[in-house]
């Protein structure tokens, strides 16, 4: 009862976090005011979290696992991990345009570069959980430099992507061609992947994928 009592209040947290750092800011955003609003001390809040960073941790870390996990029903695991990051960066980039909170919620992230960095590190750790023997070759410093090159240029365009009328799948195009490339993939292997990813996503409904992520994320509406 008390462990469920505690994921209770955790998951309060985090949706009064998330609903503040969409409105606000994350930058605006202090733990004394997410505490008020939860009719909590600051205390107990910084009992599950330590630091407002944490809060953010802990969320891209969920959408990271739970969006993914819906993926992996898509695209099993004996394809190619390429192909499941493409499929995952466009749908989860079309879900953000839809959902005005949670575009406005990565926006914040990624119009900050140390947020940036923080998500670029989690997802760089959850990668690495997944590596493969597509992946198992290649330096940790290769696969790091590709990493943060694909996700800076690709949140950049995104940012911009009103301004200059993109396509979501051109971006996540354009993540996954760079990936890829300095991951010393060829160009007929890219091409593959990014026909694949094209034949998928005509097959995957972004609703469902959207009430999938809020079914399974409690904080996240």
């Amino acid at each position: 009862m008390a462990r469920s009592k505690n994921l209770e209040k955790r998951n309060e947290i985090l949706k009064i976090a998330y609903r503040m750092f969409c409105e606000k800011g994350y930058e605006h955003v202090f733990i004394r005011e997410i505490a008020d609003e939860a009719g909590i001390s600051k205390a107990l809040v910084q009992h599950y979290f330590a630091k407002k960073s944490d809060i953010l941790e802990v969320m891209l870390e969920e959408i990271l696992e739970v969006s993914f996990r819906y993926i992996n029903d898509i695209v099993t695991e004996q394809e190619s991990i390429y192909l499941r990051l493409s499929v995952y960066t466009n749908l989860f980039f079309e879900v953000s345009t839809l959902q005005q909170d949670l575009r406005q919620f990565i926006q914040n992230i990624i119009a900050d570069k140390t947020l940036l960095k923080l998500w670029v590190n989690i997802i760089y750790r959850w990668l690495g959980t997944l590596k493969n023997e597509e992946l198992a070759h290649v330096p940790e410093k290769d696969f790091q430099i590709a990493l943060t090159f694909a996700m800076a240029g690709g949140t950049e365009l995104l940012l911009h992507q009103g301004e200059w009328e993109l396509p979501v799948s051109y971006i996540a195009e354009q993540m996954v061609t760079s990936f890829m490339r300095i991951l010393n993939n060829s160009p007929e292997d890219i091409l593959q992947i990014i026909l694949q990813t094209a034949n998928i996503l005509r097959t995957v409904n972004l609703e469902e994928f959207s009430l999938y992520c809020k079914q399974q994320i409690f904080w996240y509406e």
